[in-house]
């Protein structure tokens, strides 16, 4: 508190007041640049850290030692003596900052004296008190800064004097002052005056009266914790309205806490209104208001979250908007029998709030007023004229709602009872519109209806419209499972059934419209009786069973496509929809959509989804009705080129940004036969001017162009959209003839018409027509009875005319390897005979003939048919077995199942022309094939067969010692002579090998080119190792005797010699020809090789000669004798000779490979001689045998070499004699040649 005394001459000192200024500060700078005594001592550092006592006490010190000048001492002594005992605050700062601190003494006396001038009564919480510390705090700003000015403003503020009440209206003041010295910097210390008193007098600084004549008017105000008394006019700011009336517009502390009651009277004028905010976000709790108000202001009580309880309401007419909105434990309000006008959201989320009496003179409320006031359950409301959208909205507990006794309502606004409890409801008389949602979410199950509204068969019915058959549902019973709209009911309101699960089955009747969302999120499954339907809202049905299980690609209701659902690129729009739905496209399928002529609306962003849209075809003739932007800008619409004008100058189509233009189209032409005749450019809706002349066509005369069945003529519309394709359509040529074999009878007949007139027949010929000409001349009736000339004839006279009939023949060659071209057809003017068929051919068959239904074929004539030719073959097959005797005249012999491992002997008899094995291609056979004696030559047919005669002594696989052999091959055919055995035992020879083919003479055909013959002689066995020598026996007896008659001990045994090796048998020919005959069938591939020889038996080793008998005694008298001498070593066996190797054949014409000679045995190793025995205590050892000789190279006889030529090219090695010109194999020449 401020502890100034006060002056009484304020005018004097206003004069004195400037030059006093001046002279101090000149005074004051020159101390302190001129002398450096106390502050040049104490520098600030060390003044920021002493306390404050130890700054006073300093001081008392430096002028108790006479260290501070008199100019400085006056500086502390001016502030002590201006303002009185300093704080230690205030003392750090004149010390720290001399300067900045003259400048505010300076500014301190200025206020002073101006506040004396224009406040004569007291300085002290006054109007002057209030003007003097916002003017100061004003002043310093200006002079030294807003950071000095509060750093010394607050340490003024921090003595022991300055509390309570007194030092907040201080602070207060002091904080106005400082914000406008910054707003005024730039305006005389004179003018900042005159603006500080302005806001004095206006109320904006805080004053206190202590000397009221009303001391009891001061109230507690509950400020950062202290409880400090203020009049009304410290806490409020008030206006006077309507002549002595107080109007409270704000708290002038708006963070006071602890207010619980409102004055009846500030400045003796009666508290009657409440403004706006004035207790906003504030934490009162319960709060008693002036006896005298009538009107609370707009959220005057907003979000006090706190607030429980407001008494003394009696007298209020008017809550303003937001009033006591989110007050959400504001439990309720007494004394609201004069509540007249509610504004909006004024009870707004009062969650716990009940009205606590009746407000039964309410006339308005506003939107949403009580909405989510979740404790009110009642309201009576006789007189309410206006109710607001969403008045009691989830107001879930509210279930009785009294308007039975009210004349004044006409509207029930959109939601004002959404989401309440309410189960019955009665209509006011009075009302004549009920809004969209007025009872959404509600289960009302019954309404008393009025003159305008009518509740019938579960559906509130709004009846008060201009058409009477169009009346509106706009409510409906929400437990039933079941409802048939009533008669006359053409619209179904917005959400009338949302949410409600109960609805299964709805019967629309009469229904046309359907509202957005009126079925959303429900239970209905079942629509019954929409064809009148046209208009639905997109949203009407979604997330229904209804919606979720049509499975249709268009998801229809009534007239309106609701959705499309398909995949195509290319949609159009049946016939039976109306309207396209807002929204109906969302997905990008569709390119191009073409509108049925039956489309007259379409809903806002109904194509807008379809991303990939290009165009869209109108058929229809009239503009359909657009509700708002239908398309995307880059979508073309396309319409009939008549209909382009009207379409541009539509209101719907007029300020469209897409590209409205005609369809231009081509239309391709095209002949009776479908050939393309030419093109032409025409527009979707034009006349079909723009053609191409038909051909002229015999017999037809042109009747116009046709498409899909549709006839277009000349200058009809062009109902098409897309390219087209016409095909010339024409009618029958009409005639009129005479003909003169029916009495010269007039006939009209059309061309191609058929007459009566009987066909002659001739057996092998068809009729062609009759001709006005024997010979030529012109077909005037054709074969089918048919008129086909176009002008009169001639002649009355017609001549039948024939064409030769052409049969077929086809042949059953009955597998058959070789087939030749064969005559395919026959007439009978040019018949086949069985001389000009070639034979066919098949490998180990011989031909026998053709047939003919069983018969021998012999010529076609007398036969008027196609016919099948079947050839006839000699030829049974055996199946191979272990032992096989043959006699069938033509013998096939199966291989292709036979045993790898099984040995085959086959007999072939006298009586067998033509021998054939067939093989499986894979497999080798062991068989050995004997031809017995016979007089001709035999025919043999190898087929993909591996032939190898069995091992053993020089064994044949072909052997026909007695006849010749006229072998033909197939494919790839292996044979090969046995080979000839080991020799069994020591020093036994090898077996020679056998032939591949042993005949008197041989022939090689091949059936074709890729067949070829491999043909081997048997390779030699191997001779066996003799055996080996055995070895000497030791000597027996040891040296015995005496010293005077000594006896040598015995000596060793010679070894026994090793035997000689057996020699190599040698190959075998791959052909042997008793006659020196081989030939080979030109052209025929081959190889032929003689088999190898086999090696000889390698000699056997000499026996070892036995021991010498050793001296083992150890008697000076009794061993005297010599040891026994080792035997002799046995002489090593004679090695075996090689066999010879076999040249291919036997034949010096035919270039073949030979075989490889064989190698010889080793010779046998020598014995080593026995060693000597050893000597006794005295003598010599006895002398080492001698070693055996090593054995003898055996006699080499080696055959002749073959010619080494490794698989030659089949014929190139062959000798010109032996190349014989051949019939094809199994050719009718090739059998007359070898078996006959």
């Amino acid at each position: 508190m401020d502890k100034h005394k006060r002056i009484k001459n304020s005018k004097l000192f206003k004069f004195l007041l400037i030059p006093t200024i001046l002279i101090i500060a000149i005074f004051s700078w020159t101390i302190l640049i001129g002398k450096t005594m106390q502050f040049a001592n104490i520098n600030k550092a060390k003044f920021s850290e002493l306390s404050v006592n130890q700054i006073e006490r300093q001081s008392i010190n430096d002028e108790t030692d006479n260290n501070e000048t008199e100019d400085e001492k006056s500086l502390y002594d001016k502030f002590h003596d201006f303002y009185g005992d300093l704080s230690p605050d205030e003392k750090t700062f004149i010390f720290t900052k001399p300067g900045a601190a003259l400048q505010i003494y300076e500014c301190s006396k200025l206020e002073k004296a101006e506040a004396l001038y224009y406040y004569d009564g007291s300085l002290y919480k006054d109007n002057g008190d209030a003007f003097r510390h916002t003017y100061w705090n004003a002043l310093m700003v200006k002079y030294v800064g807003v950071d000095d000015a509060k750093t010394y403003a607050d340490a003024h503020e921090s003595g022991d004097d300055s509390q309570g009440v007194d030092k907040e209206m201080d602070l207060f003041n002091n904080e106005k002052g400082r914000k406008y010295g910054l707003e005024y910097l730039d305006l005389s210390d004179q003018e900042i005056a005159k603006k500080i008193i302005q806001h004095v007098s206006q109320g904006d600084c805080v004053q206190i009266f202590n000397d009221s004549p009303q001391g009891e008017a001061e109230y507690d105000i509950l400020i950062e914790s202290n409880v400090i008394g203020l009049r009304p006019q410290f806490l409020y700011e008030a206006e006077e309205i309507n002549n002595n009336e107080i109007k409270i517009n704000r708290l002038l502390i708006p963070e006071a806490k602890g207010i619980t009651t409102i004055p009846d009277t500030i400045y003796e004028k009666n508290v009657t209104e409440l403004g706006d905010y004035v207790f906003a976000n504030n934490s009162i709790e319960n709060l008693a208001l002036s006896k005298n108000i009538k009107n609370i202001g707009i959220g005057t009580f907003e979000n006090c979250t706190n607030l429980k309880s407001i008494t003394n309401l009696n007298n209020v007419t008017h809550i303003g908007d937001y009033a006591f909105k989110n007050c959400t434990k504001l439990e309720a309000l007494d004394d609201l029998g004069n509540l007249q006008n509610v504004g909006a959201e004024a009870f707004y989320n009062c969650s716990s709030f009940n009205i606590g009496s009746a407000m039964d003179k309410l006339k308005n409320i506003g939107n949403s007023a009580f909405e989510n006031c979740l404790g009110l359950t009642s309201i009576n409301l006789p007189y309410l004229n206006n109710l607001g959208e969403r008045a009691f909205a989830g107001c879930s507990n509210l279930n009785n709602v009294n308007l039975s006794a009210n004349t004044s309502l006409n509207i029930i606004t959109k939601c004002a009872f959404a989401n309440t409890a309410i189960t019955d409801f009665i209509i006011p008389y009075g009302v004549n519109s009920i809004e969209d949602d007025a009872f959404l979410g509600t289960m009302i199950t019954n309404f008393k209806s009025n003159a305008n509204y009518v509740w019938q068969d579960n559906i509130l019915i709004k009846c008060n419209v201009i058409d009477t058959d169009k009346k509106v549902a706009i409510y409906a019973n929400p437990v039933v499972s079941e409802i048939t709209i009533p008669d006359n009911v053409t619209i179904l309101n917005a959400r009338l059934f949302k949410n409600n699960k109960n609805i299964r089955t709805i019967n629309l009747n009469q229904v046309e419209f359907i509202g957005p969302e009126t079925f959303t999120n429900s239970s209905l499954a079942y629509i019954n009786n929409a064809n009148n339907i046209i208009d639905c809202d997109i949203t009407a049905l979604l997330d229904t069973p209804w919606y979720s299980n049509n499975a249709s690609k268009f998801v229809i209701l009534g007239k309106v496509l609701l959705k499309y659902f398909g995949t195509e690129r290319i949609v159009k729009i049946p016939d039976n929809i109306h309207r396209i739905g807002r929204d109906c496209f969302d997905n990008n399928v569709p390119t191009q959509i073409i509108l049925s002529d039956k489309i007259d609306s379409i809903g806002v962003s109904a194509f807008k989804g379809a991303t990939d849209l290009e165009s869209i075809i109108f058929t229809s003739d009239i503009p359909p009705v657009l509700d708002g932007d239908c398309f995307d800008d880059k979508v073309i619409l396309y319409v009939k080129e008549a209909r382009l004008q009207e379409y541009q100058e539509n209101i719907c189509f007029v300020n469209l940004t897409n590209t409205l233009k005609a369809k231009e189209l081509t239309i391709n032409f095209y002949d009776i036969n479908n050939n393309f005749i030419g093109s032409r450019t025409e527009y979707y809706g034009s006349k079909f001017d723009n053609y191409i002349v038909a051909p002229v066509i015999t017999g037809k005369d042109f009747c116009g162009w046709e498409y899909n069945g549709t006839r277009l003529n000349v200058n009809d519309m062009i109902d098409f959209y897309d390219d087209i394709s016409l095909l010339a359509k024409y009618e029958t040529s009409k005639y009129q003839i005479i003909i003169g074999d029916n009495g010269g009878q007039e006939v009209f007949i059309e061309y191609g018409q058929t007459l009566d007139i009987a066909i002659p027949e001739i057996e092998g010929k068809i009729f062609k027509g009759w001709f006005d000409k024997p010979i030529g001349g012109n077909l005037i009736i054709d074969a089918r009875k048919t008129w086909v000339w176009e002008d009169q004839i001639d002649s009355n006279t017609l001549y039948p005319q024939y064409d030769l009939i052409k049969y077929n023949i086809t042949y059953n060659f009955r597998y058959a390897d070789v087939v030749f071209d064969l005559p395919n057809e026959f007439t009978v003017d040019n018949p086949v005979f069985n001389t000009e068929l070639a034979t066919p051919q098949k490998f180990g068959y011989l031909f026998v003939k053709w047939s003919y239904n069983g018969n021998s074929f012999e010529n076609t004539k007398e036969i008027f048919k196609d016919i099948e030719l079947v050839v006839e073959w000699e030829g049974r097959v055996i199946t191979a077995s272990e032992n096989l005797s043959i006699t069938d005249r033509v013998a096939i012999v199966d291989f292709s199942n036979a045993s790898s491992s099984m040995k085959y002997t086959i007999n072939i008899n006298s009586s067998v022309k033509m021998i054939t094995f067939i093989g499986n291609g894979y497999m080798t056979i062991t068989a050995k094939i004997n031809v017995l004696n016979r007089n001709g030559a035999i025919l043999f047919g190898l087929k993909n067969i591996d032939i190898k005669a069995p091992t053993g002594g020089a064994v044949n696989a072909i052997d026909c010692e007695s006849s010749a052999i006229y072998l033909t091959y197939f494919g790839s055919v292996t044979i090969k002579g046995g080979n000839g055995a080991d020799g069994s035992g020591n020093g036994v020879a090898g077996a020679n090998g056998g032939y591949g083919i042993k005949a008197k003479e041989v022939t090689l055909m091949a059936f074709n080119s890729d067949s070829k013959v491999y043909i081997y002689g048997g390779n030699g066995g191997n001779g066996s190792s003799g055996y080996n020598g055995e070895n000497g026996k030791d000597g027996e007896r040891p040296p015995r005797g005496s010293i005077f008659k000594p006896i040598k001990g015995d000596d060793g045994a010679p070894g026994k010699d090793g035997s000689a090796g057996g020699n190599g048998g040698n190959g075998g020919y791959a052909i042997y020809a008793s006659n020196n005959i081989i030939n080979v069938a030109r052209g025929s591939n081959y190889y032929i090789k003689g088999g190898d020889g086999g090696n000889g038996g390698n000699g056997g080793n000499g026996g070892n000669g036995g021991k010498g008998a050793d001296d083992v005694s150890g008697d000076w008298f009794t061993g005297t004798g010599d040891p026994g001498d080792g035997g002799k070593g046995g002489n090593g066996g004679t090695n075996g000779v090689a066999g010879s190797a076999a040249q291919g054949t036997n034949v010096e014409t035919l270039t073949t490979d030979g075989g490889i000679n064989g190698k010889n045995g080793n010779i046998g190793h020598k014995g080593t001689g026995g060693k000597g025995g050893n000597a006794g205590i005295i003598g010599n050892n006895g002398s080492d045998g001698k070693n055996g000789e090593y054995g003898r190279d055996g006699t080499t006889s080696v055959g002749p070499v073959g010619d080494q030529v490794s698989k030659p090219v089949a014929g190139q090695h062959q000798v010109e004699d032996s190349i014989v010109d051949l019939p094809s194999a199994y050719s009718n020449e090739f059998f007359d040649m070898f078996l006959n």
